[in-house]
């Protein structure tokens, strides 16, 4: 990625982030508010000087059941296709800093904050396990040329 961001694209495809939500934060403290708002045209737009710290769920799903988010340099001609394999994660949290030459993406179970009371009871993801229990997702990093 370039060192100014200004290559950056976030893209979606089919499979791709296309009709989920993002989660309004609260100023700086980086807390949801329980708003979810639609993301739009969010993801076909060069990231240029934006700050991005913002958990994007209700993905749309593939019809492997998939969820796919893909970062896309133009100028070096290839991007990163995060796909998320397992039902069990709802979300993708996303990070860029303006100042600096990368993005973050993560696959996660839970929504930012889950058991904050601003989601008044609605299901954030979060996984709660018995003592012995465990959990396991799948993620597939892609390499590919646009």
């Amino acid at each position: 990625m370039r060192p100014d961001n200004s290559s950056v694209l976030i893209r979606h495809s089919d499979t791709c982030l296309r009709g989920s939500q993002f989660l309004v934060l609260l100023d700086q403290d980086v807390f949801p508010t329980g708003e979810l708002i639609p993301a739009g045209d969010f993801f076909d737009k060069p990231l240029g000087g934006r700050f991005v710290d913002d958990c994007f769920v209700d993905l749309q799903r593939g019809a492997d059941g998939s969820a796919t988010a893909e970062v896309i340099d133009p100028a070096a001609k290839y991007g990163l296709r995060v796909k998320a394999l397992s039902p069990e994660i709802t979300a993708f949290q996303m990070y860029a800093p303006p100042d600096k030459p990368f993005v973050a993406i993560e696959t996660q179970f839970n929504w930012a904050d889950p058991y904050s009371p601003v989601w008044k009871g609605r299901d954030t993801g979060m996984k709660v396990l018995k003592p012995g229990e465990s959990v396991t997702y799948s993620v597939r990093l892609e390499i590919f040329q646009p």
